[in-house]
């Protein structure tokens, strides 16, 4: 009977079931979370693009009339939360220059790659937008099984740090337009333009001088163009004064 009783078979799958079950319970709780985080890391970079591209569209409608204007930065934050609903500082939204990043910069504080070295240049302005998330956080990790001592338990899941981050870039340039004139004098002053000696003042344009009648309480212009000596003659277009014409032989 013991020699049968030794030679049977009979239940030795639930026996290693329940030997192997904690194992295969780890593996597909891993599986599953991994599964999670990827899912998460592509919902973290489309809320960074929609961050960067947002915020870029703000600091360029900004930069005329106030360059320093930080409210990209709000609009940033703002845009991270409607994609995807996450919440991040407002120092994770960065302009980046040949000067390096704006103040209070941390998008390289977790995630430390390296910048584009594009966003160095001259004449060019980065947006950088990072978001992350701590995994120890989430409610799936924080109820994963540890390991009791001197137990065979489940081995907690890893908790990384999740990292998405967005750069968007523009440089600018100055145009030149072509108008009725090319030289203008902005000046409060009688000799707003002086041609001396010799000097010819050749422009095959117009030449406007503004003598400052807004500035002036009296409502007079002061300003003109001034030749001095014989030879200094003048070769325009057209010219439009609000003040004095004085010529000196």
């Amino acid at each position: 009977m013991l020699r049968r009783f030794c030679a049977c078979s009979a239940g030795a799958v639930a026996v290693v079931t329940a030997l192997v079950l904690p194992a295969l319970l780890g593996f597909a709780s891993l599986g599953v979370e991994v599964g999670h985080w990827y899912l998460v890391q592509r919902e973290m970079q489309g809320s960074a693009d929609a961050a960067a591209i947002s915020a870029m569209a703000q600091y360029m409608g900004d930069f005329v009339n106030n360059p320093s204007s930080t409210t990209y930065k709000t609009v940033g934050v703002n845009y991270a939360s409607y994609n995807g609903q996450f919440s991040i500082p407002a120092s994770n939204v960065c302009t980046i220059t040949s000067s390096g990043a704006s103040a209070g910069c941390t998008v390289t504080s977790i995630d430390t790659r390296a910048l584009p070295a594009g966003c160095m240049a001259a004449n060019t302005v980065c947006i950088a937008v990072e978001v992350t998330q701590d995994t120890s956080l989430w409610w799936t990790t924080q109820h994963s099984l540890e390991p009791t001592p001197n137990k065979i338990g489940v081995q907690r899941i890893p908790t990384p740090t999740l990292k998405a981050r967005a750069i968007v870039s523009a440089q600018t340039k100055t145009t030149t337009v072509a108008g009725a004139d090319c030289i203008l004098a902005l000046a409060n002053a009688t000799n707003a333009v002086t041609v001396e000696g010799g000097g010819d003042l050749v422009a095959r344009c117009g030449v406007a001088i503004d003598g400052g009648i807004d500035q002036n309480a009296s409502g007079t212009a002061i300003g003109g163009i001034t030749f001095n000596g014989s030879g200094a003659k003048a070769e325009v277009t057209t010219l439009v004064m609000t003040g004095n014409y004085t010529e000196n032989q």
